[in-house]
């Protein structure tokens, strides 16, 4: 026989993680995703590069002044 399970509730879940991510920064939110999704089994989407990120890759480097794509940046 299996057990009955508790209804999941997801608002409540959403708040507690909402709790515990708002002191951090972005970038460090984002590891903490990525690194429970990987514990988890799940898919981990590479974090998309910020603004200053993408605004140094076009002023450097030898592009000639062309914007690279994310995937480019990253690394």
């Amino acid at each position: 026989m299996s057990q009955p399970t508790k209804p999941v509730r997801l608002p409540e879940i959403v708040a507690t993680i909402y709790d515990l991510l708002e002191p951090l920064d972005t970038s460090d939110r984002t590891r903490v995703l990525q690194g429970v999704l990987g514990l988890l089994g799940e898919l981990v989407v590479p974090a998309a590069p910020s603004a200053a990120q993408l605004a140094a890759a076009s002023s450097t480097g030898s592009g000639q002044g062309r914007i690279k794509g994310p995937k480019a940046i990253i690394g």
